[in-house]
């Protein structure tokens, strides 16, 4: 489930790259290269050092991309979501789920990708409340192609049928829009 989920979401942001996602993608291989040429020069003097920069270089190579998208989408493509309601349907296995999603940048959106996470409601926090959003009941991804102008709102409405679980539950709203 949350693996589908990812592949949409990093599929959706490939098609939407602008010209800052390309330099942020520029620094990135750039960086590794040099850091990989660094650890070959460095392999004459000490090659315990060399080993310790390519094992820093495999670091950055599997987390940066992950902290760049993430700092791209803060900076450039800011939104903010608001859910206003969650409700279990008496009658059938039905959750309907309403939200608001907020324009914080500059720019106008064309293009949101907004993604749906159902997990069990939970008082605690740290560690286990962690570990109980890595495993959502259910989620659900949508592409909306509504323009969003800067500071407006989008009210956002869904229902995931066939939902089951009779317990209380909480939703986390993520929206990725583009221009």
């Amino acid at each position: 489930m949350m693996a589908e989920s990812f592949k949409i979401s990093f599929i959706t942001y490939l098609n939407h790259l602008g010209l800052y996602d390309y330099l942020g993608l520029f620094w990135y291989g750039f960086t590794f290269l040099v850091l990989i040429v660094l650890a070959i020069f460095i392999a004459k003097r000490s090659s315990v050092f060399a080993l310790l920069v390519i094992i820093l270089a495999l670091l950055f190579c599997i987390i940066a991309p992950f902290v760049l998208k993430y700092k791209l989408n803060t900076y450039l493509r800011p939104t903010i979501v608001e859910v206003q309601l969650i409700k279990k349907l008496s009658f059938s296995d039905t959750l309907i789920i309403e939200a608001i999603i907020r324009n914080a940048s500059e720019k106008s959106f064309s293009r949101c990708l907004i993604q749906s996470f159902i997990y069990k409601k939970n008082q605690e926090t740290g560690l286990k409340s962690t570990l109980l959003r890595l495993k959502p009941f259910a989620n659900q991804s949508i592409l909306s192609e509504s323009i969003i102008a800067p500071g407006a709102d989008f009210e956002f409405k869904t229902t995931l049928e066939g939902f089951a679980y009779d317990g209380e539950v909480d939703a986390d709203i993520k929206a990725e829009c583009y221009e």
